[in-house]
């Protein structure tokens, strides 16, 4: 090849380098949607004849009416005319529900790498699965084909979900703990679970009937009872106003009250004990193991000595200490005496001068 001729195919090189350089002028348009495939909408612009390539850089479907600009060859959508507007409430909602959202990925997202920093430095294994309620990374003693292959019989291993933490035995939660709730226990027995508004302890033996054993709020304590096939609160504890402490049985109705005035049990009817500035207060019927009381009816002729036999209703730890008074008009006519006194029981011995019937009454206080 002659110099003149390499000479002229260099400029002829460079004359198409440069032409192929122009760009046309950048224009918007609007244009038809298609189909949409793997993130790409595939728009008919007016006057085209092929469908035209643009990436889905907002939401559309196919049969909206879109805005394109088309720029140094590319398409890229600019707006959509067949979505309807949003408000601005909605949009300060949607932006702060997308931030919260952010910042519970990227928690989420370091709980996981440290997860899988320990996963590298233990005899553990950190995979992730879309799989129903399964969904989320794992960490667990077995490689993952193992784990798949018998899940129920899986081991100990972590679940971490975008909205919590679940720890399991193979497929069964024990543990798992969420932004709203914490619950330990496994279904099919008794769990505890801590919400927002409280902590309840649940009876699960029987998962499709859930029964709830304790519940404990600001407003105090609630223990449930199954009654007639329903729950139903049976004792509460809870805090009064000043500061003090009342429990209260609800079948019963029997209330314990404490505060710093000093404390008081009362039945449905106010009969009870009440402690005050170090005085005792009663109201209805005193009984004590250790303390028991009664009478005995004594029969027989004049001037002979009566003898009956007393059993106690709870026998004493030791014998106890006893006494007896006739209840008569003339006393000086009437001697008792008491003899065999046990844990069990006494006699009463009783003489007197006439034949009359003698109510004798007595008191036995245990040591």
């Amino acid at each position: 090849m002659s110099a003149k001729t390499e000479q002229i195919l260099r400029r002829l090189t460079s004359s198409i380098r440069e032409g192929g350089k122009e760009k046309t002028s950048a224009y918007d348009t609007s244009a038809t949607v298609r189909r949409v495939e793997d993130g790409v909408a595939w728009v008919h612009i007016p006057g085209g004849v092929d469908e035209t390539p643009v990436k889905l850089t907002i939401n559309a479907k196919p049969g909206d009416v879109v805005q394109v600009r088309i720029s140094g060859g590319r398409a890229t959508l600019t707006g959509n005319a067949s979505a309807p507007p949003t408000d601005d409430t909605t949009a300060t909602k949607a932006v702060t529900q997308i931030g919260a959202v952010r910042k519970v990925v990227k928690t989420v997202q370091g709980v996981a790498e440290r997860a899988a920093r320990i996963a590298g430095n233990t005899a553990q294994y950190f995979w992730h699965t879309e799989s129903g309620t399964d969904t989320g990374a794992h960490i667990t003693e077995i490689p993952q084909d193992q784990f798949e292959a018998d899940p129920e019989n899986g081991g100990g291993n972590l679940l971490l979900r975008s909205n919590g933490i679940a720890i399991r035995d193979g497929l069964t939660e024990l543990a798992t703990f969420a932004a709203s709730l914490i619950q330990m226990g496994a279904s099919g027995g008794w769990t505890t679970k801590v919400t927002d508004t409280g902590f309840q302890i649940w009876d699960e033996t029987t998962p499709s009937n859930p029964k709830l054993k304790m519940y404990l709020d600001a407003a105090g304590l609630d223990f449930y009872e199954e009654v007639s096939g329903a729950s139903f609160s049976v004792a509460e504890i809870t805090p009064l106003i000043g500061g003090g402490l009342a429990i209260k049985n609800l079948i019963t109705h029997q209330e314990f009250r404490m505060d710093s005035s000093g404390a008081e049990i009362m039945n449905q009817y106010g009969h009870g004990m009440s402690l005050s500035g170090g005085d005792l207060s009663l109201t209805g019927k005193l009984s004590a193991t250790n303390i028991q009381c009664g009478y005995a009816m004594l029969t027989g002729g004049a001037n002979v000595v009566r003898t009956k036999s007393v059993q106690f209703d709870t026998a004493f730890t030791t014998d106890p200490h006893v006494t007896a008074t006739p209840y008569v008009q003339y006393p000086q006519n009437a001697h008792v005496s008491l003899s065999s006194i046990t844990r069990t029981g006494f006699d009463i011995n009783l003489y007197y001068t006439s034949t009359t019937d003698v109510n004798v009454q007595w008191i036995a206080i245990g040591m």
